[in-house]
């Protein structure tokens, strides 16, 4: 049966590359990397609903078919932001994922060791997630995990190949951080500080690891369009 899934899928996913080139206002969101995506882009999603109306890929599907599903059911013209997010398991899955949405945005939110069965090593993993920066066109920004070094060693590759990267941390001062992280019973704490700005957050979340996939959801907005 893999051949005529194979046909099925290919012709799916031309049908829904034809159906987004249709909507040249959308504004794309690609989200990676090897753990918190789904998060970050749950949050991402409920934070730019205040102001746009967004389509976003379901539960932990990131695949092209996925993706190509999604658009084919849901996509209409009210629509303003599609949220991607985008996993691999091999070179060249998210540089196919990036050649059919044309994301302007993209998030890395960590790097590890995970998949190396399949990767063969982290520098392999490192460009496979960095394909999403590659493949990034119109506002050419990338938001990035200060706190991951094999994160920071990709905002490098991006800098250098003159996009736009905004970093976010929740460890250190960057364009984009937290202090004063607190954990109580049922929500996380902290204040979030921009250039001058500075607020208090408190998100019904558990778990201090969560608060970098706030960060990266708030980095996107602010780069959406949100103040």
């Amino acid at each position: 049966l893999k051949i005529p899934t194979y046909i099925y899928h290919e012709i799916r996913i031309g049908q829904a590359v034809e159906k987004l080139r249709k909507h040249p206002h959308l504004l794309v969101i690609g989200v990676t990397g090897s753990y918190g995506k789904t998060s970050t882009k749950e949050m991402l999603a409920t934070m730019l609903s205040t102001k746009y109306r967004v389509l976003k890929t379901q539960k932990s599907q990131n695949s092209p078919i996925a993706i190509a599903e999604t658009l084919l059911k849901d996509l209409t013209g009210d629509h303003t932001v599609f949220i991607v997010e985008m996993g691999a398991y091999k070179k060249g899955e998210i540089a196919r994922m990036s050649a059919m949405t044309k994301p302007q945005i993209g998030v890395v939110t960590a790097v590890n060791e995970q998949h190396q069965d399949l990767f063969g090593s982290i520098e392999t993993t490192m460009k496979a997630k960095y394909e999403l920066i590659a493949g990034l066109t119109g506002k050419n920004v990338a938001v990035m995990n200060a706190d991951n070094k094999h994160v920071r060693l990709m905002g490098q590759w991006a800098i250098a190949d003159g996009k736009t990267v905004m970093w976010y941390s929740r460890d250190q001062k960057t364009e984009i951080y937290a202090t004063d992280l607190k954990q109580t019973k049922d929500a996380l704490s902290a204040i979030i500080h921009w250039e001058k700005h500075k607020k208090h957050l408190l998100v019904p979340l558990i778990g201090a690891h969560q608060m970098s996939n706030v960060l990266a959801a708030i980095a996107a907005s602010m780069k959406a369009g949100m103040t």
